[in-house]
């Protein structure tokens, strides 16, 4: 009886053996490793975007075990190590779903949009990608930054005098370009340019030889300097554009003179501190200038007189493009009235 027992036993802890072996046997393959789904890193703005002005930038996003179209939004942070969060810029946009390839060596890609009123900044993003079976949304590990940069300094206008070709750019710029950068057409002997001297928002080349008076289809070329060290930069460390062909006013041999002056832009009250812009169209006249005003007491400037108390101009003025603003300021010594005046070059 006790033998039949033991045999029973011994059978019953077989099976039971046999039974685990089985389970543990199923569980191997959920013991193999999975690795999360995962937003490794967001590669570097592809292009830089211009406040004020629409634009787009891409980003490579890698991934580990994300595949197929995926929901993606965005967190925005206010540093670049993703602590802070802050409100998302204005005018950013994206599109999503995002297709994320089978390949883990193949990245997708994210294009942020900006618009005219995204201003001038840097902004810090993570990547959180939804829709992921089993898992919920993931935030990248790594951070993007989108960078908004201030406009390109860009050609305004330009004016030559003789040897002397004044080119005024849209915003001041320092710099040291070669003479070689810029090349002139349209003048007869096609003058070189010897020397570039850049002053603010001005940049005044020296020809090997003068325009001649009637020479009107003059055009000068900028190419940027391969050497960085040459571009012409902004206070932003934005370089000036290059620019081909564009149109050059000759002065040279005309009659220096100004030839009207525009209406006063706003009122100013009596007895405070104020200021008014007058639009001047002046001929022949290029570069800083010395401004002085002569007042009258009447409307036509025939009878000298009426001058007014504490109103002064601000001088020089950088004669480039027509019209010319210059400015009155007055203070808070200056009476109600109406005064006349003249401007003198």
């Amino acid at each position: 009886m006790k033998t039949k027992s033991a045999l029973l036993l011994l059978l019953a802890l077989g099976l039971s053996l046999t039974r685990c072996n089985n389970i543990i046997h199923d569980l191997v393959p959920w013991d193999a490793p999975h690795p999360n789904p995962t937003v490794t890193t967001i590669g570097p703005q592809s292009l830089p975007v211009v406040a004020g002005t629409p634009g787009s930038a891409n980003y490579a996003v890698t991934t580990t075990g994300i595949t197929g179209a995926k929901t993606v939004t965005l967190e925005w942070f206010s540093d670049t190590a993703g602590v802070t969060p802050a409100a998302p810029p204005p005018g950013v946009n994206f599109q999503s779903p995002v297709t994320f390839s089978t390949d883990p060596a193949t990245p997708a890609y994210l294009t942020l949009t900006t618009t005219a009123a995204t201003p001038y900044d840097v902004y810090y993003f993570r990547v959180v990608v939804g829709d992921l079976p089993n898992v919920g949304s993931l935030t990248s590990v790594g951070v993007g930054q989108l960078q908004v940069d201030t406009p390109l300094p860009v050609f305004k206008a330009a004016v030559v005098d003789g040897v002397s070709l004044v080119i005024e750019i849209t915003e001041p710029v320092t710099g040291t370009p070669d003479p070689s950068d810029f090349t002139v057409s349209g003048i007869a002997g096609n003058p070189s340019v010897t020397t570039v001297l850049v002053n603010g928002a001005t940049i005044t080349l020296t020809l090997s030889s003068p325009a001649a008076f009637g020479e009107n289809n003059i055009t000068v070329t900028y190419i940027r300097n391969a050497d960085s060290a040459k571009h012409l930069l902004d206070a932003d460390d934005n370089f000036t554009e290059s620019f081909v062909n564009k149109p050059v006013t000759n002065n040279t041999g005309v009659p220096k003179r100004v030839l009207n002056i525009n209406p006063q832009v706003g009122t100013i009250s009596a007895r405070v501190t104020g200021s008014a812009k007058f639009g001047v169209y002046t001929q022949g006249i290029t570069g800083g200038k010395t401004v002085t005003i002569e007042w009258f007491s009447n409307a036509s400037g025939t009878i000298p007189g009426g001058v007014p108390v504490d109103v002064s101009i601000v001088s020089p003025v950088s004669f480039v493009a027509t019209p010319t603003d210059i400015t009155l300021t007055t203070t808070n010594a200056t009476p109600d009235g109406k005064y006349f005046f003249k401007v003198s070059v």
